[in-house]
């Protein structure tokens, strides 16, 4: 069965009577785009793997298929056209190039929210998307781990990151520094060098004042904070928020 005929079996085995449009706009979508693509010029490893990514993206569609259906009835025609003819393109695309298929659920959330979105920029998509195409799910783990502890749930400490995903302190610590350069993280280490540095030049006067005989004034060190210079930062909370939340 080629992913043609798998949408129609999926899509059409669904009989919900809401859903009409959304389950049209995959089978329009496969039979016009997709698939010809797919199948003319790609090697066969790639191919299965294509498919077995498309497949599970559109179960995770399937599996939310009203909500999506509700989106796409509140959209002006000119605005499902785009979505239609633009966005799941766009989407489907990165579906596509996956080699995790754990992360298809977030591909697939993240274009039922586009569903939602007035307008939405395309940059703003291209962006979300090229930044999720970066990460692995160990740092999508390690993501939404910070998110959490800060948010709801205070229990879990980064052992259990390590132990989950079978990683060692420096492949961890890799693994921030990566969420940082992508801008989803955001650090305090240039504040804790600043105050590091002030602290050593206070001491370097007072040793000098010492050796010089001279009165010694109260003097006040800056203090150093132990905590995690690491945290979430504006664009990996909103990040978060569209792909593994429901906006």
């Amino acid at each position: 069965m080629n992913l043609k005929e798998k949408a129609k079996d999926l899509f059409d085995a669904t009989k919900e009577p809401a859903a009409e449009i959304a389950c049209s706009l995959f089978l329009d979508g496969i039979v016009g785009t997709v698939a010809p693509g797919v199948v003319s010029s790609m090697l066969a490893y790639k191919q299965k793997r294509q498919e077995r990514m498309f497949e599970e993206f559109m179960l995770q569609i399937k599996n939310r298929i009203l909500v999506l259906e509700e989106r796409l009835t509140k959209l002006e025609p000119d605005e499902f056209i785009k979505f239609k003819e633009y966005y799941f393109g766009i989407i489907s695309d990165y579906a596509l190039d996956e080699v995790q298929e754990e992360k298809i659920q977030y591909i697939a959330n993240g274009f039922i929210n586009i569903a939602g979105m007035k307008n939405p920029s395309e940059d703003f998509i291209l962006t979300y998307y090229d930044t999720l195409k970066e990460l692995r799910m160990v740092d999508i783990g390690v993501l939404k781990f910070y998110y959490e502890r800060n948010a709801v749930d205070r229990e879990r400490t980064y052992i259990d990151i390590l132990n989950e995903f079978q990683i060692d302190y420096d492949q961890y610590k890799a693994v921030r520094e990566r969420l940082l350069r992508l801008g989803l993280f955001t650090s305090k280490r240039a504040e804790k060098e600043d105050d590091l540095y002030k602290n050593i030049l206070l001491l370097q006067d007072i040793i000098r004042k010492s050796m010089k005989g001279e009165k010694i004034n109260s003097i006040s060190f800056k203090r150093l904070d132990r905590s995690d210079s690491m945290m979430v930062s504006k664009f990996g909370r909103s990040f978060i928020q569209f792909f593994m939340n429901e906006i």
